[in-house]
């Protein structure tokens, strides 16, 4: 970019240009500005108080109305009104639609609090006026990759765009655009993004999308063998559809497609015949699964009786089953989220405020927990060590903790390997368990700065222990 074009951007007067003084009310704010707020403006119309305006704005020649429209300089503009001026420098710069949009992304892009959302407006903006992708790379400074990046986010749907909180991340909404396909889950992203829900309604979000590709699978293999599917209560999964008896039960929390152990199924049980296949999708794994459907047997009174009692027999275990895989896959994914903090900790250089108070957290679980579980050895929690700080570091009963100052980060990652290793998928069904070894690990989490999500405040509070 040239010295003047650079001046130009900047507000200066170029070539044939002149700084004229405006009246306030001759000058409006852009309607496309991507910057929705221009901010806290105090300190700098103290300064324009104090100085002036050092840096003319930029408008385009007047409207009909008599009244310009500014292209360059919102926050100066906001803060000379603050100011009480009643006059602003400007230079007037007949420029089109496109250059405008141009130069208040430029002006805007590299600001820090500029919001991801707005930035990536101010591209979609550049896009509906016929501007490419790499051509907004090269007037902005991004990469072309970046400005895809944000006309991806542009993309989300206005009405869940409006739930998203201003703390989201821009890795967070790609990830909101890519549930387009799913609206439901992305509604719930987009409410979850910028809070302490994130990771968890993500982790669901995923296993719900991997639950409706098993659907779609078990939708093939029906189709291929003629096979009508009969819509199963999500709810209620393990109900059998009136007028049929179950011959073969395949659940998503099984490995391989379901489509191949239905395959393999028939082949080896040609008779009888299956007559339908039962599908309940649902958003885990409990909830998901393929029943293959035999026509009931007309019989007497005592053959269906005998039928019934079976038929309540088997309602009662899967009832049973659901309900601990429910408890089972939060711990899995609790504990994931856990690990992941885990590792971030153990990375970092000095240990977060707050660690005195986790440590102090943390002897307290420690103590209950070993009244809790005596079998707990070298072994098992080296194993979570690894996870947490890598085999490399060596388990620290032997190694020792150190003296530097991350002896506070590493004693903390031991604690936390002794804890891990002894809470199994049902820790969260156990009364005990969860007053007296969750709760006060989960307030040294927190006050290491884990960010404790809505689902295991509610599993903290005994959404799970019913299960007793």
């Amino acid at each position: 970019m040239s010295n003047r074009q650079s001046m130009k951007q900047q507000g200066q007067a170029g070539e044939g240009e002149r700084i004229v003084l405006l009246a306030l009310d001759r000058v409006r704010e852009n309607p496309d500005n991507p910057r929705a707020d221009v901010g806290d403006v105090d300190e700098l119309a103290a300064s324009i108080e104090a100085q002036g305006i050092q840096q003319a704005l930029v408008v385009t020649p007047a409207g009909p109305d008599g009244v310009h429209t500014l292209v360059i300089g919102h926050r100066r503009l906001a803060a000379a009104r603050k100011a009480g001026l009643e006059m602003v420098p400007c230079v007037v710069r007949d420029v089109d639609e496109r250059r405008q949009a141009e130069l208040m992304l430029v002006e805007n892009v590299h600001r820090k609090d500029l919001a991801a959302l707005e930035e990536a407006d101010g591209y979609a903006r550049l896009l509906d006026l016929g501007e490419d992708a790499d051509t907004m790379a090269r007037r902005t400074g991004r990469s072309a990759a970046t400005v895809r990046r944000r006309l991806k986010v542009a993309s989300i749907d206005p009405e869940k765009r409006s739930c998203v909180s201003p703390q989201a991340t821009l890795d967070q909404l790609e990830t909101i655009a890519d549930y387009a396909d799913m609206p439901a889950w992305q509604g719930h992203l987009s409410r979850s993004a910028g809070t302490a829900d994130w990771d968890m309604a993500l982790r669901k979000a995923q296993l719900a999308r991997r639950m409706g590709r098993w659907a779609d699978d078990v939708r093939r293999y029906a189709g291929e063998s003629g096979l009508p599917v009969v819509q199963m209560d999500e709810d209620r999964p393990w109900e059998v559809p009136e007028g049929y008896l179950t011959l073969h039960v395949v659940t998503a929390a099984g490995t391989g497609t379901p489509a191949e152990d239905l395959r393999s199924w028939t082949g080896g049980n040609p008779d009888p015949e299956p007559a339908a296949l039962g599908l309940a999708v649902g958003e885990n794994t409990w909830q998901t699964r393929a029943v293959l459907l035999a026509p009931a047997p007309a019989g007497g009174e005592d053959e269906e009786a005998r039928l019934r009692e079976k038929d309540e027999r088997e309602r009662e275990g899967a009832e049973r089953r659901a309900r601990t895989e429910r408890s089972r896959e939060f711990a899995r994914a609790s504990r994931d989220l856990r690990l992941a903090h885990a590792r971030h900790l153990a990375g970092l250089k000095r240990p977060p405020k707050g660690m005195a108070d986790a440590l102090a957290h943390l002897a307290v679980a420690l103590a209950c927990h070993t009244m809790e579980n005596t079998y707990i050895g070298e072994d098992e929690a080296g194993a979570v060590w690894d996870d947490i700080a890598g085999a490399e570091a060596g388990w620290p009963g032997a190694a020792g903790l150190g003296s530097d100052g991350r002896l506070g980060l590493r004693a903390f990652a031991a604690g936390q390997a002794v804890i891990e290793a002894g809470i199994d998928e049902d820790c969260w069904t156990s009364t005990d368990i969860v007053g007296q070894v969750m709760a006060p690990y989960y307030q040294s989490l927190e006050a290491s700065g884990y960010e404790v999500s809505s689902d295991e405040r509610a599993a903290l509070e005994g959404g799970f222990t019913s299960q007793d």
